[in-house]
């Protein structure tokens, strides 16, 4: 279901149905997303903390202006 989503998002990005039609599609894989992050006991916050942890590492690198 994840990549079927996946696929959604990207006619969705590349077809012209406008950005309301995008925002639905990327919320439903989020949704399925973390429904399988769910299933295979990973929690949410794991993602977030990686993220973070992401950010934290860039930010190091490219400090910017």
């Amino acid at each position: 279901k994840v990549g079927e989503e996946a696929v959604e998002v990207v006619t969705a990005a590349l077809g012209g149905e406008g950005d309301r039609r995008l925002v639905e599609e990327v919320a439903d894989l989020w949704f399925h997303t973390i429904v399988l992050l769910g299933t295979r006991g990973i929690a949410l916050r794991d993602v977030l903390e990686e993220l973070g942890r992401r950010h934290a590492r860039r930010a190091a690198r490219d400090p910017g202006p």
